[in-house]
């Protein structure tokens, strides 16, 4: 996601997919603010198929917001599917 020139993929009009690790989710998330519209509808999926699996299909800023204001959304591996 850091790498030059992902703000230009990102904005292309198809779908996006990668994985984040818990320890640079939020810092991911605000990457993405400041590159894209706030309204870019995500869907993220945290620990896939394990007991703690959680999918969030919204916008971009509130899935900044529901990270940045609760720990356990911070802990375990995701899945990013920008639509």
């Amino acid at each position: 996601m850091r790498a030059k020139g992902d703000s230009e993929k990102l904005a292309c009009p198809m779908m996006w997919v990668f994985y984040e690790s818990s320890h640079r989710i939020l810092a991911t998330l605000e990457d993405m603010a400041a590159m894209l519209s706030l309204n870019r509808e995500i869907i993220i999926s945290r620990e896939i198929t394990k007991l703690f699996e959680t999918i969030v299909k919204t916008s971009l800023e509130n899935v900044l917001a529901l990270v940045a204001n609760d720990d356990n959304m911070r802990k375990g591996s995701y899945d990013f599917y920008f639509l």
